[in-house]
């Protein structure tokens, strides 16, 4: 959001898929997302986008609801991405890279860019594609029972062999 040229390239990228969808796009819009776009001059032009719903800043258990029961997931946030992938939810990034290429490699994350007709064309394929599933590359969800198991019970027996 510090460059104006990405930060409008996104802009008509969001303007686009809201209007070929049809579908609602909460934005939980950070502060400093908001200082920008009103810096920018793009204030008035966020908030007439069809579709589009700004919203203040949610806390993470309200995130992780909308992220879940999102059927895309745009970002440029590391933390988001892994969620979504977590979730069951596609995501776009929004950045020419990603320190999260696990998400990636499963098909739960495309990176998109921050070109419109890179972002519009990734996310187009994201619909048509239909269900998404895929194999959470961060584990089962398991980690916390095992933990404490380990320490009440000591060394854990592997759940594959059964040997200590």
């Amino acid at each position: 959001v510090d460059n104006y040229e990405i930060f409008n390239n996104i802009l008509a990228a969001v303007r686009a898929m809201a209007g070929k969808s049809g579908m609602k796009t909460i934005f939980p819009i950070h502060p400093r997302t908001r200082k920008r776009a009103s810096e920018f001059g793009l204030m008035d032009e966020l908030i007439n986008i069809d579709g589009l719903v700004l919203i203040e800043p949610v806390n993470y258990l309200k995130m992780l609801a909308l992220i879940k029961n999102a059927k895309l997931v745009l970002t440029d946030s590391g933390g988001l991405q892994e969620e979504s992938c977590i979730l069951g939810t596609p995501c776009l990034t929004l950045r020419e890279n990603t320190e999260r290429p696990e998400t990636v490699d499963v098909g739960a994350n495309r990176i998109a860019g921050t070109d419109p007709e890179r972002i519009i064309s990734a996310f187009a394929d994201i619909m048509r594609s239909g269900v998404h599933k895929w194999k959470n590359p961060f584990g089962d969800g398991r980690a916390a029972k095992r933990i404490i198991d380990t320490c009440l019970n000591g060394q854990p027996e592997d759940e594959f062999t059964g040997a200590p």
